[in-house]
Parts: structure tokens; sequence; C-alpha cells
């Protein structure tokens, strides 16, 4: 279907402007990306490697995050995306020893308005991440303009507060499991009330809560950001809760530049981007925020490599020790993860 937020892909563009890494030998940890294989949107592994090649960054490792890849075509319904764990883990095994070490953390689907009955997915994908699997996400943006979000995304409002949904998450919290949220910032006040309920799982605030600047909220953009900057503060207050920043790239948020005639230099990505990074720094501090690239679903709007050096310049007043938390330290922390 048709919608302004459904972007393709064009290399060509993109193709138009290269940049040389700023800062080449600093360690990354994307802390967020897909495989996709679906009509019109194809991206696998070996796609998103060339990309972090071509890009010319240190990508150490990488947080792989559900997307409905590889799930298993029969079976219980709901155990089918542990599919995406062994696709993904099958994946890592396979690829040339001292490159990235890609999916080192998975965030998988488990539908956590099953109850407690979803502890029986989350064991199976324990088992099939071999050390490797984090977490889950669920996806569950929703807002009373229906306009901002595509048919095939909509959902139940007000799913973080749903008893059943909860009885889930109490399933996280027995396994130290952690939660990677994918919201609108207007349902910024309901993820605060779920880190107060479960103040011992670690959250993951995905795209620095999504700042809606779409639909009935472009008539006044500066009172939308306001509220989102008031409610990011209010999150932040909870320890439990950390801030991905990224994946602003969207029609959402109107931060995106795949309308620009030529392809936006990292300057341009990093001064648009700067205010809303600046505000999740300041409330969240570097040792709860971590940079995240959203490839393939940021690609339609800048190169990988261009994305880096705008991540790179953001944090540039900041101290090494602050951008080490950034790139690295943070997303070990988050995500439980080992370099060693």
């Amino acid at each position: 279907m048709s919608h302004p937020s459904l972007v393709p892909v064009r290399p060509e563009w993109l193709a138009r402007w290269r940049e040389e890494p700023l800062d080449r030998d600093r360690p990354i940890i994307d802390t967020h990306h897909h495989c996709m294989d679906f009509p019109g949107l194809h991206y696998l592994a070996e796609d998103f490697l060339s990309d972090i090649a071509e890009g010319g960054h240190n990508i150490v490792a990488t947080v792989y995050v559900d997307v409905c890849y590889g799930y298993r075509s029969d079976g219980p319904e709901a155990l089918r995306p542990v599919g995406e764990t062994e696709s993904l883990v099958a994946v890592a095994h396979g690829l040339p020893a001292g490159g990235p070490r890609l999916a080192l953390g998975m965030v998988g689907f488990a539908d956590l308005c099953l109850g407690a009955a979803v502890g029986e997915v989350l064991d199976a994908h324990i088992a099939a991440g071999e050390g490797r699997f984090s977490g889950i996400r669920q996806i569950t943006p929703w807002d009373a303009d229906g306009s901002l979000t595509p048919e095939f995304l909509h959902g139940r409002p007000r799913q973080l507060e749903a008893p059943a949904f909860h009885q889930g998450f109490a399933e996280l919290a027995a396994r130290g499991l952690s939660f990677d949220s994918w919201i609108y910032s207007p349902q910024l006040p309901e993820l605060a009330a779920l880190a107060d309920a479960f103040p011992t799982v670690p959250i993951i605030l995905d795209h620095c809560g999504t700042p809606v600047m779409q639909g009935a909220y472009a008539k006044d953009r500066p009172e939308a950001f306001r509220r989102w900057a008031g409610d990011i503060a209010d999150l932040a207050r909870r320890p439990n809760v950390y801030c991905k920043l990224g994946g602003l790239a969207k029609w959402l948020t109107n931060l995106a530049f795949h309308h620009l005639e030529e392809p936006p230099t990292s300057q341009v990505l990093a001064a648009a981007w700067q205010p809303y990074v600046d505000v999740c720094i300041d409330r969240f501090g570097p040792a709860r925020c971590l940079f995240e690239s959203n490839f393939p679903m940021e690609k339609p709007s800048c190169s990988y490599g261009v994305f880096w050096n705008a991540c790179k310049r953001m944090a540039r007043s900041l101290s090494s020790d602050e951008q080490d938390d950034l790139f690295t330290g943070t997303a070990r922390r988050a995500y439980r993860l080992s370099l060693g």
C-alpha cells in the first residue's frame, strides 16, 4: 500500500555523495539493524556487510532487532518468531573471523500479551540464541491520528497497560531479559509507567522515542517538540531505561532527507538531528544512551558511512569516555554483550 513513510532506497542517488570516515579507528557497536526479505524490500546480511565495508567505520559488533525475518513456516503460531533467532545465529556462524560480529546481541519477538504462556517462547529463543539472545521487542506504536501509521502497523491502543501484557513482561524479568520499545512520542508516559512497574527489566527506548511531527502534530511542531522533550525528561528519571539515538530519518519526525535533490552530507544530518540527540543525552546521560543505525530503514535518506559520520559530529563536544559509552559501552551494558 502507499503511505508517505514507505520510501524506496535509491542507490544511484546515495552514490552521489561519499565521505571518508571520521575518527576511523573508534570502535562502534551498531545497536539496531534488520535483515528483510519482503516484496520490494530485500536486505540480507551480505547487503548490510557491504554497507559496513563501504562506510569504512570500525563496526566491531551489532545488535539485530526483530522484523519478521526467517520466521518458522509451521508449528505453533507463538513459536514461529523463534525462527528469526535461529536464522541469524546460522548467519553469524557462517561469517569469516576478523570481521564485524554480526548479531552479537539479538532482540527477537514474543507476544507478551500471551501472559505467562510467553515463557515457553522466551525459553525457545534463549536456547536458539546460543548466548546471543538479549531480549524482545514488541512493536506498539499507536495514535488517535490513524494517518500516521501504515495499515499493516495498526495495533491496539494502550497495549503497554494491558494486564496480559504485564503478565508477559514479568516473564522477561524472571529471565533477566531486556525489552526494546518502539512507540510514538505521545506514548512516552505509558512507557514510564511500565518502567515503574518493572524496575529490574532493562528497557531500551528505540529511535529517541519517535518524536512525531506529522499529521495532527504538524500544526504546532515547536509545541510537539516541547512535549516530547518534557516526556523524555520524565522517562529518564527511571534508571532502568536506556535511549537509542537514531531512527530520526523518518517521515514521522519530519527529519528525513529522501526528498532532497542531492543526498545529505553528515553536516546536514547532524545539524537537523542535534537538538533531539542533545535532549536525550542531557536527560539520560551518555551512560544510558547508545547510537543505532536502524538500517535499512534509514537508508532511503543517507548512506551508512555518512550516518556514522553524523553521529560522530553530534558527539564531538563530549569527553572521550562519554563517546566510548555512546558508541560501545552503553550497548555492552544494556544488552549484556561480551567482546572478549
